[in-house]
């Protein structure tokens, strides 16, 4: 076998006059030419008062999960320095048969905060949730529910505790059915919003990860970012999309800003929480965020043993195959 072949496949980079972000939806997005002129020097040492950012994450397991019916565990949290706010639901996902298959996803407070939002219901087929699928799965539904949770926690974090910004796992992009109406008015306050996304699949027209490309421009300085990979036109994505470092040992990160607030101020507000060892150039609050949220299999054993009835989940035949193998 001649790997160097399939290396020269792999890696042999397409010859082009310019290097630019590649987006699905290209008329929903404004951007540049990958250029050194468009780094902008952040200033360490400037910042607010870090006590009062606060991080929010969610994550939600799968209980059982038939072809139609799903019982999922979901878990929201939200950190500061000085305080730790969670809200756990079991979320039980039925079938509804109207004109089409409607899933409805009612979720019941296991433990924590209520965070008021209780329903959702979906089109199977709705096309900003089936992905390449025909129809949506049942436990998508309840993902969604955890994204549109998310929203709410950040919410009761505005109302209740004057936060001085708050940073969101993932993209703050608006794309699900009945998302905006939950999230636009989020975005909209004045109180900043900040999308950290822990791995762009942002591509440039020479097929490598945009951050790579911007990597390998960057200046000397320790902490800057680049303005900008995108701006978002439609108001699903009403932001400036970036690539931020924050650590001169760190690695770049896609962040996300609504329009109306000012970038170098927000960035350099987090330098002094992005120097934790394990995460460096990571706000580490968003780390914290990420470890209380997740749920061990633990208590997903102790749900299903409490809630499953087998005649109606039946096993799915991958996992009996992944059994036999």
């Amino acid at each position: 076998m001649n790997f160097k072949i399939i290396k020269e496949f792999l890696y042999t980079l397409p010859k082009t006059d310019s290097v630019y972000p590649v987006l699905r939806k290209k008329d929903a997005y404004d951007i540049k030419k990958i250029e050194k002129e468009n780094f902008r020097i952040l200033k360490e040492g400037v910042s607010q008062d870090s006590k009062n950012i606060w991080a929010v994450d969610g994550s939600n397991k799968t209980i059982a999960e038939s072809s139609g019916k799903a019982i999922e565990l979901i878990r929201i949290s939200a950190v500061s320095e000085s305080k730790v706010i969670t809200s756990t639901y079991i979320v039980g996902v039925v079938p509804r048969l109207e004109s089409e298959i409607t899933y409805d996803a009612k979720a019941f407070l296991f433990s924590g905060e209520d965070l008021g939002l209780n329903e959702i219901k979906m089109n199977a087929y709705d096309p900003s949730i089936t992905g390449t699928a025909f129809k949506a799965q049942p436990s998508t539904v309840a993902a969604v529910l955890r994204r549109f949770l998310e929203w709410k926690m950040i919410e009761k974090i505005m109302k209740d505790y004057n936060p001085a910004m708050i940073l969101k796992d993932g993209s703050l992009a608006m794309h699900i059915t009945g998302e905006e109406e939950i999230a636009q008015h989020i975005l909209d306050s004045k109180y900043p919003v900040i999308g950290v996304v822990k791995n762009s699949s942002i591509l440039s027209n020479r097929g490598l990860n945009i951050l790579h490309e911007i990597s390998s421009i960057q200046p000397h300085s320790p902490h800057w970012y680049y303005d900008f990979i995108a701006k978002g036109k439609e108001s699903s994505h009403p932001v400036y999309i970036h690539a931020v470092k924050l650590h001169p040992r760190g690695r770049i990160y896609r962040m996300e800003i609504p329009y109306h607030y000012n970038p170098a101020s927000i960035y350099q507000t987090l330098i002094p929480i992005s120097n934790d060892a394990l995460y460096l150039g990571y706000p580490y609050l968003l780390a914290k965020a990420d470890k209380i949220a997740k749920i061990k299999d633990y208590e997903v054993k102790h749900l299903m043993l409490e809630l499953v009835d087998k005649e109606e989940f039946e096993e799915d035949m991958h996992n009996i195959f992944k059994k036999e193998w």
